[in-house]
């Protein structure tokens, strides 16, 4: 077996397989995470003959094509590890460090946080997440540093994947059959952070093509409503953590028409 072990939020992970293209392909999909700390607790096996992925004693999967295995150990270690995750809010948004401490940007699924987390990493921010942000009682965010997937063409105006890392590639089945080529960008590791870093500011990403773009505060009880609604586990700490931040920080709403001009809002309130 080939093992691959690494670190997500608070937990270790390992993942064992007997076949080297799925372990070629675990290893770009996680590529951006640190080392494990301490023996796993949360364990993975993949069997590339039978198709069969079993997590810790569960069987997951059997008869999966074997090139598609790697998609499914990515993405159901992010779902255990926010689960398991100690006290802190578990949200919907990215995170970069900045000189003044991490920008938090909330949105939902599709909300604009991948592109605008490029952007910014192009522009010198430090990446910590482009969807996943664990933030703890002293308002602190570690986040889970994913892979961004490459799909189609980029946006306009959005620097090339190679400004922020190196392209990785591997195998799969796409959905209409056939096997292509899974794409994707890992950031450069020195522009990676691990640790805790104090938020500095908060922003909503809210798509509104009709409305004039730009940045305005929102009154506590929306900010609250809305990042709480972006929860991504939905506990009494987390709750009391999310009051906490939209009574202390001046939360903002961003309407963008175009990353230069998105880039150039968020200037205003956090210094990369």
């Amino acid at each position: 077996m080939i093992a691959r072990s690494f670190r997500a939020l608070d937990t270790d992970v390992l993942v064992e397989t007997d076949d080297a293209e799925v372990e070629g392909a675990v290893a770009t999909l996680t590529g951006n995470y640190p080392p494990a700390r301490a023996e796993p607790s949360l364990h993975y096996r993949l069997e590339g003959a039978t198709g069969v992925l079993q997590r810790d004693d569960e069987t997951l999967r059997r008869g999966a094509p074997s090139i598609d295995l790697a998609l499914i150990a990515d993405t159901d270690p992010q779902d255990q590890v926010v689960r398991r995750a100690g006290e802190s809010f578990l949200v919907h948004a990215a995170a970069l460090a900045g000189r003044d401490g991490a920008l938090l940007l909330v949105a939902q699924s599709g909300g604009g946080k991948t592109t605008m987390t490029r952007a910014l990493l192009a522009r010198g921010a430090r990446y910590l997440t482009d969807e996943a942000s664990a933030i703890d009682t002293e308002h602190r965010v570690r986040g889970l540093p994913r892979t961004f997937t490459l799909e189609g063409p980029d946006p306009e105006g959005l620097a090339p994947p190679e400004a922020i890392g190196r392209i990785g590639t591997f195998r799969y089945r796409p959905v209409g059959g056939g096997v292509s080529m899974y794409r994707v960008v890992l950031t450069s590791p020195e522009r990676i952070v691990h640790e805790p870093v104090p938020v500095a500011a908060i922003v909503v990403l809210q798509y509104a093509p009709e409305e004039p773009s730009g940045l305005t505060r929102m009154p506590s009880a929306a900010a609250l409503q809305t990042m709480w609604g972006q929860n991504r586990r939905a506990d009494a700490a987390g709750l009391e953590i999310a009051i906490a931040l939209a009574g202390r920080f001046a939360v903002h709403r961003l309407v963008t028409h175009s990353i230069d001009q998105g880039c150039a809002d968020l200037a205003k309130i956090w210094s990369l």
